[in-house]
């Protein structure tokens, strides 16, 4: 079995954070009043007495919550690894696969239009070109 490292998991956290659209970053960019900013909605992992967990910040205070039970480095793998496929299977089943193949379908006719017109455009042009020089000549 392939040893689970911090980074592991560290990877799977930030695919969370960017999923749930948040920074990946603990804190912002800036202080107000010399105190840290938090990223509220943040994931983030806990190790505590050689346990790991994995948690979320939920006020300015730096507040949190556990998302998950205190876990072996392996169990927290696998835990977020599910926790990112119920993200997935949500946001799937909420957006649903039709509507996302629809915009795709749509998209794509769009960009299809779009050329047309521009080939269209390029030849209009083009005949008016050879309509002057024939004028001119």
């Amino acid at each position: 079995m392939q040893s689970i490292t911090i980074k592991m998991i560290k990877n799977r956290v930030d695919q969370i954070n960017r999923l749930m659209g948040v920074s990946i970053e603990m804190h912002k960019p800036f202080r107000i009043n010399n105190k840290l900013q938090w990223n509220i909605g943040h994931y983030y992992i806990n190790q505590n007495n050689g346990s790991f967990g994995l948690e979320q910040i939920c006020n300015n205070n730096g507040g949190c919550s556990d998302i998950s039970p205190r876990l072996t480095k392996r169990e927290l793998y696998y835990f977020c690894n599910a926790y990112l496929k119920g993200i997935e299977d949500y946001s799937y089943k909420s957006n649903g696969y039709l509507k996302v193949l629809q915009s795709k379908v749509k998209t794509y006719e769009a960009d299809i239009e779009e050329a047309n017109k521009k080939k269209l455009r390029s030849k209009l042009r083009s005949s008016n070109d050879l309509d002057k020089s024939k004028s001119l000549w």
